[in-house]
This record gives C-alpha cells, structure tokens and sequence, in this order.
C-alpha cells in the first residue's frame, strides 16, 4: 500500500503542519478518533495496546474530531508533535539509517531530563 493509498483511509482533517517556508516539519504528529485508531490497529494486524504503547498521541482526543458532524468515517487530524506530546528530538544518522530507510529520520519524544539521547553513543538524540 502506497502513502496515497494509506492516507485516503482516512478523513482528514487540517492540513500536515510546514515551517514557514512550505517544507513540511518532521515532527508531525497524527491525531486518530476512535475509529481512526481500529482502522491503524487492523491495517497492520497490531493491537490497540501495544500501539498506545508504541505511538506518542496513541488515544490523545482534539477538538477537531469530537466537533465533527455526523462522523462519516474514521478521521485524523495533523499537528505539531511537540505541541501534542511534549518536546521531539531526532535521532542520529547512525540510529536513523539502523531503524528506516535510507534517508529517513526518526524521532523521540520526551524531556530533555528524561534521558533520551542515542542509543547507539554517537551523540545525537538531544
């Protein structure tokens, strides 16, 4: 299943947050309704559990989606990761290319006091 494919699963709602430059902000954060989070949940064979614990705003609500008129569908809606769940600090490239794909990038979230740094030592994370 392609992006464009995954992503017309759902109703949106919002638009994906950009740096005032148009480019998009890594740390996007997805916000998903009740039904949204069932859709993800089985589109992957993945318990609700085990993505709550996995995914940052994993059942967090917004007002977007509990003011939505007649449903229609499971919804999301896009938002500003440290906005939503607290501050985000990126991986390393050594951690990035070990966890994805080539190029891609990674996040944690969390507070600078709590620890999180590179898994793998070189430095990067916060």
């Amino acid at each position: 299943m392609d992006d464009a494919d995954l992503l017309t699963t759902w109703q949106w709602h919002g638009h994906r947050p950009r740096h005032d430059n148009g480019a998009p902000r890594a740390d996007a954060e997805v916000l998903l309704d009740a039904a949204g989070r069932q859709v993800l949940a089985g589109l992957y064979g993945v318990g609700e559990e085990v993505l709550g614990r996995a995914l940052p705003s994993w059942g967090l609500d917004d007002e977007k989606l509990l003011s939505r008129a007649g449903g229609g569908g499971p919804g999301a809606v896009w938002r500003v990761g440290g906005a939503v769940v607290g501050p985000v600090a990126f991986g390393c490239r050594s951690c990035a290319a070990r966890r994805g794909e080539p190029g891609s990038q990674f996040g944690w979230f969390g507070t600078r006091s709590g620890g999180i740094g590179c898994v793998r030592g070189t430095g990067g994370g916060y």
